[in-house]
């Protein structure tokens, strides 16, 4: 993720090597004195003349130290500041790029789906399975039956009890509580069955119904009349 004209606590070697302490300091020698405060204030212990590396935190504590020195010597703060390799090496280096929208258009978008993943939270938690011993049952000639097992959950304290019902209502035919009372049977799986007469199809769509004191819910499901 980094590149060329990324800003990081850097240390500028063009200005600060070779590295004298005022004693054996010359014409020739950098800003740098040599006095190891960068080191001994980096939490992670590194050396940040040594260059870039993944340990540096960027906390800029090094920064704070050696400007303090610089300010006590008479000399330009910023041997050890926030700068690119670009700055560095006396390029210029923009702060609005390709590489940095494209990261805030991709964060933008995360965040969107985030915040109408919580606009669409529902109340009512549902899940319905089907009798795994038996597919279908047979009552009579023109009669089938499924068996289901139901579970509602409520995520909000004011939904005591919720009321199931079907589709279809001249087709099917629904046994089991009409009413849920959530206090008692929140996240319990409850047995249902649904019976139908003269369906000639192999399989129809069956939707439950369930209706809360402020939300309503409804959940798909298949009704079988022979083995598929």
């Amino acid at each position: 993720m980094f590149d060329k004209d990324t800003r990081t606590v850097s240390y500028d070697a063009g200005r600060g090597e070779p590295r004298a302490n005022r004693r054996n300091a010359d014409a020739n020698s950098g800003d740098c004195v040599d006095c190891g405060l960068c080191v001994q204030v980096c939490p992670t212990g590194i050396d940040i003349r040594d260059g870039l590396q993944a340990a540096c935190i960027d906390c800029a504590a090094c920064i704070d130290a050696c400007d303090n020195v610089m300010t006590k010597l008479n000399r330009p703060s910023g041997l050890i500041r926030f700068a690119s390799e670009a700055q560095l090496s006396g390029q210029t280096s923009p702060i609005l790029r390709a590489r940095l929208v494209g990261y805030a258009t991709i964060m933008l978008i995360a965040g969107s789906a985030v915040l109408y993943g919580f606009t669409r939270t529902t109340s009512l938690l549902i899940e319905i399975r089907k009798d795994r011993n038996a597919l279908y049952t047979r009552l009579n000639e023109r009669t089938l039956c499924n068996n289901y097992r139901i579970k509602i959950e409520a995520f909000t304290e004011n939904q005591a009890l919720v009321e199931v019902s079907l589709s279809g209502s001249g087709h099917f035919e629904l046994f089991g509580p009409s009413k849920i009372d959530l206090r008692e049977n929140s996240s319990t799986w409850l047995p249902y069955r649904v019976c139908a007469k003269d369906l000639q199809q192999p399989r129809a769509d069956l939707t439950f119904y369930f209706k809360g004191e402020n939300e309503t819910a409804s959940k798909a499901t298949t009704f079988l009349t022979q083995a598929i």
